[in-house]
Formats: structure tokens, C-alpha cells, sequence
């Protein structure tokens, strides 16, 4: 029988860091958790509250989900309305992965051919007739829609401080107005996904989460101006967040080029095919925007804090 050999005594210094560091990631860990749970619970709670209409049923020839990761990729569809008129349609494309979300400006007039109806006249039928158009337009199966109103998102804007957009610091008129002011649906439907987006990266600032008294204003004001459909549950909902790994900074922009006509503004057939091609391969985040000198992400079709002057 072999000896029992203890070991040597040392001053200890190497077993106290390891066990801090255990305990410090345990307490942070603990604290995401705790955190995570405060977030998801007040989402929810937002969310049974929602106006909710109908999710669009499957058809003949709906676009199947696209699926190249663990997860299938979702498309949002965000229909930006004011009163009973739509002023612009935003995808919101979260990849597989959940590390990418991109925001694609569709016009409200868009069209893809001479003789399709627009997005304004299919919204005028109904907001499922307009995410039936879209989902034939993009050829991708649209998983939510969302309808947006620009007169409650003002409150939302003023809950937020005020959005910095491309004419500088505009509290929730100013921003409505400053969307209402463009020179072209084409331009409104860029300004509607740069208020969006603008409007993650406000909210996740100023503590973000941890700002509860702030983030519950916030979330109280889209009680008041979202509808969503009947799919979106509290428990996809949930879903969504805990696995998503998007840094909003890194949210990009991918405006649909198109040029206007006597019946709407049709959809450049480069930039719509670009977009497809991106929607059913799972890779927008990285697919070239034809129009502008890459991938519609920060440094380009949304540029640095400092540039976003000559963002239009």
C-alpha cells in the first residue's frame, strides 16, 4: 500500500482568485438571469395588451420558410401607417443565426411589374392582402406582421429622449414630421427604417433595460401605437429575445431601389433580385445593395453617428 503524500502548503492566493472569479461569474450570471427575466416578463406583459389581428393563413404558393442555420430565419413585416393610410413597409430579417437583423425600406407604392397592384393599394383592402403582395414581391414567406401607427410612435419617440436622426436630435413630432417631409415614398420608406432602427439603438442606451422606470415608459407608449398578428405569441415572443446575439448597433439598413412611374415606383429588377437572392439564402445581412457601395450595414447605407447627417 503506497503512502499518503499530502501536499504542499502555499499561501493559498491562487485558490481565493479562482474561487472570487467562480463566485463573481455565478453573482453575474445570477444577475443576467435575474435581468433577462425582468425584460422578457415586461415585454410580455406589454404584449398581452397588444391589438392583434389575424396571421396570414397559408395559400398556394406561399413562399416556405428558409432554414440554412439552426434556426429558420424570421421576416417581420412592419406596415407603417398613419391613420387608414400606409406611408411605408419595413422587413425586419433576422437571420438563423440570430447575430443579424437587417431593415428592408419597401415603398408604399411599390411595384414589381407594370401591372401588379401597389403596397398602398393592397394595405387599402386589408394588411393581410398587403403581406401577401409582399411575400410575392420578395418571394420570402413573411413569419409576423406588425402594424405601426406614426401618430402613437410619436409618444414613443418622446419616451425615448428624442431620436438622433439625419437632421439632428427630433423629439416624437418633429420625427413624424420629418418622415412625413420626404421627397419621395421612395426616401419615406428609408426614413421609416432609419426611425426604427434609430429607435433600438436609443432604447438599449441610458441604462437600456436596467432604466426600468425609462424602459417601462417606453413600453407602455407601443401599447398604444403596435398591433400585432395572432402568431406572435408571449411565448415566441420570449423566444425570440432569449435567443437572439444581435448587437442593435450592427442593425442594417437595405433600401429597395426603384424609380417612379405614372402607377407607383417600380422595384430596379437588379435590386429586387439581390434582394431575393439575400432573403432565400439567408445571407442579406451580407447581400450588396446595387444602389450604394456595399451591404446596406454601418459605414454604409448607415453610416457612423458622425456621418448621419448625409443619410437620407
Amino acid at each position: 500500500m503506497q503512502p499518503i503524500v499530502e501536499p504542499k502548503a502555499g499561501n493559498g492566493l491562487g485558490h481565493r482568485l479562482a474561487l472570487t472569479a467562480l463566485v463573481g461569474a455565478s453573482v453575474l450570471s445570477v444577475a443576467v438571469v435575474v435581468l433577462l427575466a425582468i425584460y422578457v416578463d415586461r415585454i410580455s406583459d406589454m404584449a398581452t395588451g397588444l391589438r392583434r389581428v389575424d396571421a396570414l393563413a397559408d395559400y398556394a404558393g406561399r413562399p416556405a420558410p428558409v432554414q440554412v442555420a439552426e434556426n429558420p430565419a424570421m421576416n417581420f413585416l412592419i406596415l407603417v401607417s398613419s391613420g387608414p393610410q400606409l406611408q411605408a413597409a419595413v422587413v425586419a430579417n433576422l437571420s438563423g443565426s440570430r447575430r443579424d437583423l437587417t431593415l428592408v425600406a419597401l415603398p408604399a407604392d411599390l411595384i414589381a411589374d407594370g401591372s401588379s397592384p401597389t403596397l398602398t393599394d393592397a394595405y387599402a383592402s386589408g394588411p393581410l392582402d398587403a403581406t401577401q403582395l409582399v411575400e410575392r414581391i420578395t418571394g420570402a414567406r413573411m413569419d409576423h406582421q406588425l402594424q405601426l401607427d406614426l401618430d402613437g410612435f410619436a409618444a414613443v419617440v418622446d419616451g425615448l429622449d428624442g431620436l438622433q436622426l439625419s437632421e439632428g436630435q427630433l423629439d416624437g413630432t418633429a420625427a413624424v414630421a420629418y418622415l412625413a417631409g420626404a421627397d419621395s415614398t421612395l426616401q419615406r420608406s428609408q426614413r421609416a427604417a432609419e426611425m426604427i432602427r434609430q429607435a433600438m439603438i436609443e432604447a438599449e442606451a441610458n441604462g437600456g433595460v436596467l432604466n426600468l422606470p425609462r424602459f417601462d415608459r417606453i413600453v407602455g407608449a407601443l401599447g398604444g401605437c403596435l398591433t400585432i398578428d395572432s402568431g406572435l405569441s408571449n411565448d415566441a415572443i420570449e423566444a425570440i429575445l432569449v435567443e437572439s446575439r444581435v448587437h442593435i448597433a450592427d442593425v442594417g439598413l437595405w433600401p429597395v431601389s426603384g424609380a417612379k412611374t405614372r402607377v407607383g415606383t417600380l422595384a430596379d429588377s437588379g435590386s429586387l433580385n439581390a434582394l431575393r437572392e439575400g432573403l432565400a439564402t439567408d445571407a442579406l445581412a451580407e447581400t450588396p445593395q446595387l444602389s450604394l457601395s456595399g451591404p446596406g450595414r454601418v459605414g454604409t447605407a448607415v453610416r457612423s453617428q458622425a456621418d448621419r447627417k448625409s443619410v437620407v
